[in-house]
């Protein structure tokens, strides 16, 4: 316990309860004389060999009086070796009378920055309502000046006080960070807003990112924050992320998403294949996407129909981004190609998709009335026309494929020989190992299960079983398909 390193300094008061162990049990005046000399020792430098967990914390600040650590903490306030051992106090026990005291702490102007930013983790927990409007206010003006302190701030203030006009300026105050997302401020919100918040706060966290990135292609982003380092890039690396989140808590799956999710998901698209996202964010996104059809939709007309993305369609269907249609989907996009109330560009988007999958994914009767469907929408004849022409082509590449494994043929001949032969070589070097291992468990068996040397207890232990004579000298060659070589 915390109290057991300042045991020696305690007066008879608390060595007369030494016998009981537990502090909770001990009178008000031998808590306050026992911690007293706790302070003490920390004011000398003293550093425990131990690190007392959260429980025990919690336990010696809920058993100190009132008062006792907003005293010490005033005290103490310019005390390097005393205050960061009163903040953990007050946050584990949270002790919200030393709220102000806290508070006070936080906004003197002689508190160092370590100081101050443990001091707006323990507001987290003790701040009164009046005290994160005024952190709120600290945060948009731009007066906390470090990414650590912003973070910790942010995580001190409810998103639900802020407008997304709010969040955006605070966005626009940070400083550039990791591109891998191991910053303060992306650590803070990826593993401490996120999974407190609701879709309400999520929505609005989101667009704060989308107006907190510069109006640029997001290409042109990416390779600006891979040569110079933006201080928007950290937001580009938490974004997948925070759709995720926000896709998640959307239970409804006919519920329609707001437009901010949309252009969100557009940008993800965009940030395949940089390092702000990676394959596993790409899964996990798309998987929760296919939750919601409506949503899944919207997303795949938003990225064929943009402008920065090249060969949309195709990525559609064979890419690894966030919308990928097989031939489960094709019922649906026949119909939607073929539907006559629907904008012309739209109705081709959904055609292109499904003469693909229908051309390159499914085969005999399927494929035949799938086709056909699609030749009876509009523009008939041109699509008989296209169709055939994808056909051709398939045909085309089938026969040219082909003609590269003929033609590859005779070029792997000695190499399928040389593998024979190393398989052989290898076949003959374990019938050798079988032959030896025959011949070893024979002698064995003629010398009454002893070799005719010392052998030990150790040896014995590790005896190769013994085999029948007959089936030592006949054996077969194993067969080697059943071995397995790593």
């Amino acid at each position: 316990m915390l109290f057991e390193s300042i045991w020696p300094r305690a007066g008879s008061g608390v060595a007369s309860t030494k016998g009981s162990g537990d502090p909770e049990r001990w009178s008000a005046d031998d808590i306050v004389e026992a911690f007293t000399g706790y302070i003490q020792r920390l004011e000398s430098r003293h550093r425990p060999d131990w690190i007392n967990d959260a429980s025990e914390l919690r336990r010696v600040a809920r058993a100190l009086p009132p008062g006792l650590l907003a005293g010490y903490l005033t005290q103490y306030s310019n005390s390097s070796e005393v205050i960061s051992p009163l903040l953990l106090l007050v946050e584990y026990g949270r002790v919200m009378s030393c709220a102000e005291a806290v508070f006070a702490l936080y906004r003197d102007p002689g508190t160092s920055p370590r100081h101050r930013y443990v001091a707006l983790r323990t507001l987290a927990t003790v701040a009164t309502p009046e005290q994160r409007a005024a952190i709120a206010d600290d945060l948009v003006s731009g007066k906390l000046k470090t990414n650590e302190l912003i973070g910790e701030a942010f995580k001190a203030v409810s998103l639900h006080s802020l407008t997304v006009e709010q969040i955006t300026a605070v966005f626009q105050h940070t400083h550039p960070e990791s591109e891998f997302g191991g910053g303060p401020m992306a650590m803070a919100i990826k593993f401490e807003l996120l999974p407190t918040l609701d879709v309400t706060a999520l929505q609005k966290l989101v667009a704060s990112i989308l107006c907190a990135l510069p109006t640029l292609n997001i290409k042109e982003l990416t390779h600006r924050a891979e040569l110079e380092k933006p201080k928007e890039a950290w937001m580009l690396s938490i974004l997948p992320d925070c759709l995720l989140r926000t896709l998640q808590l959307m239970a409804d799956e006919r519920a329609h998403a707001p437009g901010v999710l949309l252009d969100a998901a557009l940008i993800v698209e965009k940030l395949r294949h940089t390092t702000y996202a990676n394959d596993e964010d790409f899964r996990s996104v798309r998987a929760e996407i296919e939750k919601h059809p409506r949503f899944r939709r919207r997303v795949a007309l938003a990225i064929a129909c943009s402008e920065d993305i090249r060969h949309a369609v195709m990525d559609l269907i064979w890419g690894s981004g966030l919308v990928c249609f097989t031939r489960n989907d094709l019922g649906w996009l026949i119909h939607e190609a073929n539907r006559k109330d629907i904008d012309a560009a739209e109705q081709h988007i959904w055609y292109q998709i499904a003469r693909d999958i229908a051309v390159y994914q499914v085969s005999g009767k399927r494929r035949r009335q799938a086709l056909a469907a699609l030749s009876t929408g509009p523009d008939g004849d041109e699509r008989r026309e296209d169709i055939a022409a994808e056909r051709a082509q398939r045909v085309e590449s089938v026969r040219t494929r082909r003609g590269w494994k003929r033609n590859d043929r005779p070029l792997n001949c000695p190499r399928r020989r040389s593998v024979a032969n190393g398989f052989d070589a290898l076949e003959e070097l374990c019938f050798a190992l079988f032959q030896f291992a025959s011949v070893f468990n024979l002698t064995l068996a003629k010398n009454g299960g002893s070799s005719g040397l010392y052998e030990s207890s150790q040896a014995r232990r590790m005896r190769v079983p013994e085999v029948n004579v007959r089936t030592a000298r006949h054996a077969k060659r194993p067969n080697l398909q059943s071995f397995s070589i790593v």
